[in-house]
């Protein structure tokens, strides 16, 4: 398979949270790989998300927007917004 990513990932198995715009819905969620564009998140609790969310993560509790881009029972795909 070829890797289509443009920037190097991270793997990490880091808890974090994720709240859904619109709603007041949050989950927690295991922070699985970080790149500078994107990061795979493991959401066992989630159902499907389809809005964007704001994704809570590391010790300072640093937050970044994201749109979800897939989707797969158990986890998801995120790409970084500004």
């Amino acid at each position: 398979m070829q890797e289509r990513r443009l920037d190097a990932r991270l793997l990490l198995a880091e808890n974090a949270r994720v709240l859904v715009h619109g709603t007041q819905a949050e989950y927690d969620c295991i922070l699985r790989d970080i790149s500078a564009g994107g990061a795979r998140l493991l959401v066992p609790a989630a159902p499907d998300i389809v809005e964007d969310l704001t994704l809570t993560y590391g010790a300072d509790g640093a937050t970044i927007c994201c749109r979800v881009v897939w989707q797969r029972p158990g986890e998801m795909g995120v790409m970084f917004v500004s």
